[in-house]
């Protein structure tokens, strides 16, 4: 089934997963609207810093992954630098996370937040055909990989290694 969704080696199944992302924080605002839950009482300071760490977070995963992408040839050798050092997939983690986190804020809606549950499920569920025609290119260095670096957050027991290693 998710092997039909796959748009093939450039886009993978990141256009399918945008529409569907797209879809839910549809459904999660309407449906919040429709029960009429009360907004997020967010301090117009606070609102201005949380955008700008959701906004400056969504830039460099996308932008950063894609240097990466055209830097070292989409497919054609393993990325672990940049974002890829701790997040495998970073441009879905962005549309997961940080894009959430701006339209959560931007209409003050709780069940926007909350629909990072159900995304965080729906992009595990289509990242399987990417991940396994990556293990199937890769092989055991990609798995060594996948236990390493996180889905779509960083990996903290990875994060903690690589301060330790700089100090």
């Amino acid at each position: 089934m998710i092997e039909k969704l796959y748009l093939g080696k450039i886009f993978g199944i990141g256009p399918v997963g945008l529409f569907l992302t797209i879809t839910i924080w549809f459904l999660a605002y309407f449906l919040e609207q429709s029960i009429n839950i009360p907004q997020m009482t967010i301090y117009p300071f606070i609102r201005i810093v949380l955008l700008a760490i959701f906004l400056f977070d969504g830039i460099y995963l996308i932008f950063g992954s894609l240097y990466y992408l055209f830097k070292f040839g989409h497919e054609k050798t393993l990325i672990t630098q940049g974002p890829y050092q701790f997040i495998r997939h970073p441009i879905y983690g962005a549309e997961i996370y940080s894009f959430t986190g701006i339209i959560a804020v931007l209409t003050k809606s709780w069940f926007i937040i909350l629909s990072v549950v159900p995304l965080t499920l729906m992009w595990s569920w289509l990242v399987q055909v990417e991940e396994n025609r990556m293990i199937t290119k890769f092989g055991r260095k990609y798995i060594e990989y996948m236990e390493d670096t996180g889905q779509f957050l960083p990996s903290w027991r990875k994060m903690k290694v690589s301060a330790k290693e700089k100090s």
